[in-house]
C-alpha cells in the first residue's frame, strides 16, 4: 500500500518547519502540498467556458431570517413594563400598506454574523453601542458600487457645508461624531446618501442672505452660479429611487446608508415644512428663471417607513446605524411636538437601561407627548391621573439619579433691572444641554395639561400658578438657547418649540419681544420656516389682549337678553349679573362650546364676505380686531359633543347639567365612530335692532354647520336640540323653518314648560 501524498509529498508530515520531522528521519526532500482549492480554477483566458455542464454551484445568496408572526400576523414588541413604569408597546398601529414591502424588508432580513470591527456592548447606546467608531462604520463601499468622485465644485461645497454647518444639528448627542466623520466618507460610494446631503446642504445654503450675492450664491469664496432653491428639489428626487430600493437591499452597510439618507431627509423634511396640519395646500414658488417648481415635495412617507422599520427592529449593525437609531428617536419627538400629536415610536426595556442620560430624557418627553396627545379610548380617559401621576413619578427618580448630570456649571437669574429677560444657564456639552432641555419640556407639558386644570371647580388661582410656572420654563429654555448658542443649533430650536406651545401665557411686551427675538435669531441662523408658527402666535397673543373686551361684549349682550326678555332664557339676570369676571371669562373659554356672533353688516370688511359673521371656534381668529371693533347684534351658543344615552335613561337635555365641560371636552376626543351624539343651542339672542333680517336664522344655520362638518370628520351620528319657552311661538317657528322637529308635547325644566326641539344632523 502506497504511503499517502498529503500534505508532503513523500511522508503524511508531522507540520515542523522548514522540514518535517519525518522527512529529516528518512533523508528524504521535505516537499509540502499546496492545498486543493474548494472552487474549480480556470484559465483567465476561458474560465466561463472550463466548467462542466453539470457543474453544482454554491448558493451565494445571504440567508434571510424568518419573521416571528403575532396572532394578528404583524411584526412587534411584546406589551411590556420596564422598571421605570413606563410602557412598551408594539408597532401594530402602523399601517402596512403601500410601502409595506419596505417595512417588511427593514425588519425581516438579519444576517449571520454580526458586524465586524466593532466592539459592541449593552452599556450606553441601545440597542448596542460600540465603544469607538467601527471600521465598517466608515469603511462603507458597498459591494456592487465603485467610489465616485465629486463632480465639481458645487458637490465640493455642498458637502463642506454638510460637515461644517448641518452635521452638529446630527451629532450633538453623538461623541463620536458620525455624520460628520462617517457620512460624508460613505458618501462616496452611495449615490444615495450623497444626494440627500446635498438636498439638505442646498436648501439651507440657498435660503441664508449672507452668502446671496447678484452673480449669485458665494461659500468659501466659491461662486455658486447654478445653484438655486430648485436644486434642493432636484437632489432630493435622485433619493428617490433608492430609497425605494430599500426592500431589495441585503447588505447592512447599504442598508445603513439608506437609513442614514432617510435621516438627512427628513432633517429636510423639517427644514420644509411650515408646521401645519396635513392636508394643506403643497405651495410653489417661482425661480430666477421663472419656471414655476413645486418647492415642497412630501415623500415623508417613504423616509418614515425606514425609520421606524430601523426603530421597530433594533438588530446588530455598526455604530452609525446605533447613532442613526437615536437621532430616529429624537426626530420623531421632535416632529410629535412641534404638531401635537404622539410619536410614533415604542421604547422597549432595553432602551431605557442602555440609553443614555440625554436620550433618557428624550424618550420621557416623548412619553410625555404621547400622553398629551396620543389617541384614547373613551375608556381610558378614566386613567389620565393614574397616567399623570406615573410620568411625574419617573420624572422625579430622572432628576434624582441623574441630577449631577443635568447640574450647570453656571446659573444666573435674569436680572430685569439690566434689561435682561432670560436667565443665564451653562453647560458643559451639548449632551447635557439637549437632555436638560427635553426634561424641562416634558415638565411643562405635565404642569400646562394637568387634567385637574380643567375641572369645573378648579379655582382661576391654580390656572395663573400653572401658567406662571411654565413661563418661567419657556424662559429658562431659552436661556439655555442663547448661551453659546454658535455650538448648539439645536438648542435654539427647542426654545421655539416650548414658544410656540405656550408662548400665548406671555402678556408682558417685554417678554414677548424678547421671545420674538428668539425666533427671529432660529429662522435667520437656521433658515426655518417658521412664518406660519410665527403668525398663529401673534393671533394668539391678539386674542389674549383682545380676551378682556371680547369677554365684555359677551356678557353684556347676555346681561341685556335676560333683562330685556326674561322670558326667553332659562336662567335669570339677578343671578348672572353676580357673576365675577372670572366667572364669564371661563364661561367664554368653556372649551365645550362654541361661540358664534353676528356683528352689524353695514361696515365693510374686506377680509369677510358673509356679512358680519364669526365662529369663535376657528383656531386662528383673523377677524379677532372685527370682534373689537364692530358692535355686535347677537350671539349663540353651541354645547357638545356629549355621548347620547341609551334608551330609557337621561333627557338629552339633561345631559349637559352640573358637567364637568374639561372633562367631558377631553372624553369628546375618543368618541369612537358609528356613535351618537348630543349637541346643544342655548344662549341664543339677538337685539332688537337685528330682528327680522335673517340674523337669528343665520347663527343657528352656522351652528348645525359646524356640527355637519364635525359629524362628517369623526364618522358619528349627532342629534342637536334646543329648550324653547312654550309661549315664546316666535322661536320655535324660526327653529321649524331650519329644520327642527318637536317630539310632541312640552317639557318641565325647573318647573317652566318648554319645547324640547331637536334635529338629527350626520350619516
Amino acid at each position: 500500500m502506497t504511503a499517502p501524498k498529503l500534505p508532503c509529498w513523500n511522508c503524511r508530515s508531522d507540520k515542523q518547519r522548514p522540514k518535517c520531522g519525518r522527512c529529516t528521519t528518512r533523508g528524504l526532500d521535505c516537499v509540502p502540498v499546496e492545498r486543493k482549492a474548494v472552487f474549480r480554477r480556470g484559465a483567465k483566458d476561458g474560465a466561463a467556458e472550463s466548467f462542466a455542464v453539470d457543474q453544482t454551484w454554491v448558493n451565494s445568496e445571504p440567508r434571510k431570517w424568518r419573521r416571528t408572526e403575532t396572532a394578528q400576523g404583524s411584526v412587534g414588541l411584546n406589551h411590556s413594563t420596564t422598571s421605570s413604569g413606563l410602557f412598551a408597546r408594539s408597532f401594530h398601529d402602523i399601517p402596512i400598506s403601500g410601502l409595506d414591502a419596505l417595512v417588511s424588508a427593514a425588519v425581516g432580513i438579519q444576517h449571520d454574523s454580526p458586524v465586524s470591527g466593532g466592539s459592541i456592548g449593552a452599556s450606553h447606546g441601545s440597542p448596542y453601542e460600540v465603544s469607538h467608531i467601527s471600521p465598517s462604520a466608515i469603511n462603507s463601499c458597498p459591494s456592487t458600487s465603485t467610489f465616485q468622485p465629486l463632480a465639481n465644485v458645487e458637490e465640493a461645497c455642498l458637502l463642506r457645508y454638510f460637515i461644517e454647518e448641518l452635521s452638529p444639528w446630527f451629532d450633538h448627542c453623538d461623541s463620536q461624531s458620525h455624520f460628520r466623520v462617517a457620512v460624508p466618507l460613505r458618501a462616496h460610494h452611495c449615490l444615495t446618501l450623497r444626494n440627500a446631503i446635498f438636498a439638505v446642504s442646498s436648501r439651507h445654503l440657498s435660503r441664508l442672505p449672507q452668502f446671496k450675492t447678484p452673480r449669485g450664491i458665494v461659500y468659501h469664496g466659491q461662486l455658486l452660479p447654478e445653484l438655486s432653491i430648485s436644486s434642493a428639489v432636484e437632489y432630493m428626487l435622485k433619493c428617490i429611487p433608492g430609497l425605494l430600493s430599500f426592500h431589495t437591499v441585503q447588505d447592512p452597510r447599504d442598508q445603513e446608508n439608506l437609513m442614514a439618507a432617510a435621516i438627512i431627509l427628513r432633517q429636510y423634511e423639517e427644514m420644509e415644512e411650515e408646521m401645519v396640519e396635513e392636508g394643506t395646500e403643497t405651495e410653489t414658488d417661482t425661480d430666477n428663471t421663472g419656471d414655476e417648481r413645486q418647492q415642497r415635495v412630501n415623500f415623508l412617507a417613504i423616509t418614515q417607513t425606514i425609520i421606524y422599520s430601523m426603530i421597530s427592529s433594533p438588530l446588530a449593525r455598526s455604530s452609525l446605524a446605533i447613532a442613526a437609531y437615536w437621532i430616529a428617536i429624537r426626530q420623531e419627538v421632535y416632529y410629535a411636538l412641534t404638531r401635537k400629536q404622539a410619536p410614533r415610536v415604542a421604547f422597549t426595556p432595553e432602551d431605557w437601561t442602555n440609553a443614555t442620560v440625554a436620550n433618557m430624557m428624550i424618550m420621557h418627553a416623548g412619553e410625555v407627548t404621547k400622553w398629551c396627545w396620543g389617541d384614547r379610548s373613551l375608556a381610558e380617559y378614566g386613567t389620565i391621573p393614574i397616567d399623570v401621576e406615573r410620568l411625574k413619578h419617573h420624572q422625579e427618580q430622572l432628576i434624582t439619579e441623574y441630577s449631577t448630570h443635568l447640574l450647570p456649571i453656571l446659573q444666573t437669574p435674569a436680572d430685569k433691572s439690566k434689561g435682561e429677560t432670560f436667565p443665564m444657564v451653562w453647560y458643559t456639552t451639548d449632551e447635557q444641554v439637549t437632555g436638560a432641555q427635553h426634561l424641562e419640556l416634558a415638565r411643562m407639558i405635565l404642569i400646562a395639561e394637568n387634567p385637574r386644570l380643567r375641572e369645573a371647580h378648579t379655582p382661576r388661582a391654580a390656572h395663573r400658578q400653572a401658567e406662571a410656572r411654565v413661563r418661567g420654563i419657556v424662559l429658562n429654555l431659552c436661556g439655555i438657547a442663547v448661551a453659546n448658542v454658535s455650538r448648539r443649533v439645536p438648542a435654539l430650536v427647542n426654545a421655539v418649540i416650548s414658544i410656540l406651545l405656550y408662548g400665548e401665557y406671555f402678556t408682558e411686551g417685554v417678554e414677548r419681544d424678547a421671545l420674538r427675538g428668539i425666533i427671529d435669531r432660529t429662522k435667520d441662523m437656521h433658515a426655518w420656516p417658521l412664518r406660519r408658527p410665527y403668525e398663529r402666535l401673534c393671533a394668539l397673543w391678539e386674542i389674549v389682549d383682545s380676551l378682556p373686551i371680547l369677554v365684555t361684549r359677551y356678557k353684556v349682550l347676555r346681561l341685556t337678553g335676560l333683562q330685556s326678555d326674561p322670558a326667553t332664557f332659562t336662567s335669570t339676570y339677578e343671578r348672572e349679573s353676580k357673576f365675577t369676571h372670572d366667572t364669564w371669562t371661563a364661561r367664554f373659554l368653556n372649551p365645550l362650546s362654541r361661540i358664534f356672533v353676528a356683528v352689524f353688516p353695514d361696515i365693510p370688511d374686506p377680509r369677510q364676505h358673509n356679512s358680519g359673521f364669526h365662529d369663535s371656534s376657528q383656531q386662528q381668529w383673523d377677524d379677532v380686531k372685527r370682534l373689537v371693533d364692530i358692535p355686535w347684534l347677537g350671539q349663540l351658543t353651541l354645547l357638545g359633543p356629549v355621548v347620547a344615552p341609551s334608551r330609557g335613561g337621561r333627557p338629552p337635555w339633561e345631559l349637559f347639567k352640573d358637567i364637568d365641560f374639561g372633562k367631558a371636552a377631553e372624553e369628546a376626543k375618543a368618541i369612537p365612530p358609528g356613535s351618537r351624539v348630543v349637541y346643544t343651542l342655548i344662549g341664543v339672542y339677538v337685539l332688537p335692532e337685528g330682528r327680522g333680517a335673517g340674523n337669528g336664522r343665520r347663527l343657528v344655520e352656522a351652528a348645525i354647520t359646524a356640527v355637519y362638518g364635525e359629524t362628517t370628520q369623526k364618522g358619528v351620528d349627532a342629534t342637536v336640540i334646543v329648550l324653547v319657552a312654550k309661549h315664546n311661538l316666535t322661536a320655535k317657528r324660526l327653529y321649524e323653518r331650519v329644520g327642527f322637529v318637536s317630539g310632541g308635547g312640552t317639557v318641565d325644566i325647573e318647573g317652566e314648560e318648554n319645547w324640547a326641539l331637536a334635529m338629527n344632523v350626520g350619516n
